[in-house]
């Protein structure tokens, strides 16, 4: 459409200058002493319009030739682009079907005219971490930090999953621990971390991390009570080498007050008590834990937590009777208390009614002690030796 009016603007004008011509033609007179030029004014204007195109269009030859290294530096610039951007793809096609070597080439062949560089240096180290080659994986990451600085967070990301999936435990808590400072509310850093403090083996900092996986929610509510119920067994039973009471006592008070309730922790905990001598103590929170909820193995660990006063407490595990008469744990119980009390014979009587319910190691033990309170060493070798020969409960 433009077309067609610039055409007929044209022939407009023409028309209008070839009828004013043929009215008046007028003339154009060019004087340089001492010459003179006289032109019919329409070959004149023929002459300016053809000078006007000649100059119109050797500027834009000129123009374009001026701009042509450019034209080819840019053309050339997308071509390497292209090519780049296809070498990268294939390189991590490669690195997706586990072809690490192939990967490597690819991606590095991509590297040269990568728009982002540091994507190409943190694939190449995930071939070099397939290959195992470590060394040169580290290398990469470095080269992604240096051509990429503000990505360091998504960089260090990686290698921290890189090095923990390597088995690098040390290293990987080192990066871990440096970005949970900086980035505190990542979610996948506090998982990477715990999964690291629990391959190390590492409860104390794990119960320090314990508040953070909480309240970000890290994790489901069942996976959190499992992780937090490990630590705090696992912190009772560190204690213990240190032959402190003091530390023990301390690694019990630092729970959250919800898992003083725990069973299996207050088991623990008493076992611990028990073997450092404190028999008081362990006998009143094992005695206050089983008035709050009946559990065997607390019941068998209160036979062997003897308080200064052994009388009294067998009493108490008397007074259990009435309600848990079919308990194999509380007549082991009654006759370890029994037993420590010097009513052997009675001790007797409850340690054969336990093993009769339900024979336990535990109970066999017991019976062979009595037995040899007694005299009788043929029935208490018999003892042990049955106790060896079943599963302990």
């Amino acid at each position: 459409m433009r077309l067609v009016i610039y055409v007929l603007a044209v022939l407009l004008v023409a028309v209008t200058v070839t009828m004013l011509a043929v009215e008046d033609p007028g003339y154009v007179l060019v004087v340089r002493p001492p010459w003179s030029i006289e032109l019919p004014l329409t070959l004149f204007s023929v002459f300016m319009v053809a000078a006007f195109v000649a100059a119109y269009v050797g500027g834009r030859i000129l123009t374009r030739a001026l701009r042509l290294p450019r034209g080819v530096s840019l053309w050339r610039e997308r071509r390497l682009g292209v090519k780049s951007r296809t070498a990268m793809v294939e390189g991590l096609t490669h690195l997706a079907s586990g072809e690490w070597d192939k990967a490597e080439a690819d991606l590095l062949e991509g590297l040269k005219f990568s728009e982002a560089p540091y994507i190409n240096y943190l694939a190449l180290a995930l071939a070099c971490q397939g290959q195992g080659n470590k060394t040169r994986r580290d290398e990469y990451l470095a080269q992604a930090h240096k051509a990429s600085p503000e990505d360091s967070l998504a960089i260090s990301m990686t290698q921290g999953l890189l090095q923990y999936l390597a088995h690098q435990k040390e290293q990987a808590l080192a990066t871990l621990t440096a970005l949970h400072n900086r980035a505190p509310d990542h979610k996948y850093v506090l998982q990477l971390l715990m999964e690291t403090y629990l391959d190390l083996r590492d409860w104390t900092g794990l119960a320090m991390l314990l508040p953070d996986l909480r309240r970000h929610r890290v994790m489901s509510d069942d996976r959190l009570k499992d992780v937090e119920l490990t630590v705090h067994r696992e912190l009772l039973n560190l204690s213990l080498p240190s032959g402190s009471l003091d530390v023990l006592r301390q690694a019990w008070n630092s729970m959250p007050k919800h898992l003083h309730q725990n069973a299996e922790l207050i088991a623990t905990y008493a076992g611990k008590l028990i073997e450092q001598g404190e028999g008081n103590e362990a006998e009143s929170i094992l005695r206050t834990a089983i008035g709050r909820e009946w559990h065997e193995n607390l019941v068998a660990l209160y036979g062997r937590a003897h308080a200064t006063q052994i009388g009294r407490q067998l009493e108490t595990a008397k007074s259990w009777r009435t309600t848990h008469s079919d308990s194999p744990a509380l007549f082991l119980a009654l006759g370890s208390l029994a037993l420590e009390n010097g009513a052997t014979e009675q001790a007797l009587d409850y340690l054969q009614r336990s093993i009769s319910l339900k024979p336990n190691r535990a109970a066999y033990r017991e019976l062979g002690r009595a037995y040899e309170r007694v005299g009788n060493a043929e029935d208490a070798m018999a003892s042990y030796r049955k106790g060896m020969e079943i599963e302990q409960i």
